[in-house]
């Protein structure tokens, strides 16, 4: 199929995603520029075919259907225990789209769980901490976790120092994602995240 002829935003696309067949809007592919499928479909990078004409994406099929539930109404619906959390936030991290990351480390946080998440821009740093609000006041002694700096080098510094505190309580590192993003108005922007656990969600 010739890029040039998907001009028109609802536009159908079909994806066969680790054998999963899908079809959705190209806008809805391409919402995130930056993003993996962004870069793939605004015709920077090559797309694989299938033998149906269908592009072909190596990834978990079963997985993408959260994917692009998210690209579709940028929010972060799952089913109670959901069971495969950490092959997900691989996914996330593949595809690359702002924001994502965020919303399952904040999910994960609701689940007894503490998130870390460090945004870099140039115009300086911030460093937040989620979870519940008393697991906040026991590990860390303070219900508020946000930190804010010109520069990036204070925000790793504290950061690790909230590494240590939750190491020093029994919580370990279960994951960690990072994305970026650039663009004329607001230059790079980059996300890191890491999540720790007491007790591993299962």
């Amino acid at each position: 199929m010739n890029y040039d002829r998907l001009n028109d935003s609802d536009k159908p696309v079909t994806l066969n995603v680790g054998g999963h067949i899908y079809t959705t809007a190209f806008s809805t592919l391409t919402r995130y520029p930056d993003s993996t499928l962004g870069v793939l479909f605004s015709g920077q990078k090559s797309a694989m075919l299938d033998e149906r004409g269908n592009y072909f994406l190596d990834r978990d099929g079963e997985i993408f259907r959260y994917v692009l539930n998210y690209l579709r109404t940028g929010q972060l619906s799952l089913p109670s225990k959901f069971p495969n959390f950490d092959l997900l936030c691989a996914e996330a991290e593949y595809y690359q789209i702002p924001g994502f990351g965020v919303a399952l480390a904040k999910y994960r946080a609701g689940l007894g769980n503490i998130c870390v998440i460090l945004d870099v821009s140039p115009e300086g740093s911030s460093l937040g901490v989620f979870g519940a609000r008393n697991l906040l006041e026991e590990t860390l002694g303070t219900t508020s976790g946000k930190f804010r700096s010109q520069y990036y080098s204070d925000c790793v510094v504290k950061a690790v120092e909230i590494f240590d505190k939750l190491t020093a309580r029994g919580f370990i590192l279960q994951g960690a994602t990072a994305t970026s993003s650039e663009t004329e108005e607001s230059g790079l922007n980059q996300q890191q995240t890491w999540t720790f656990c007491r007790s591993c969600y299962t």
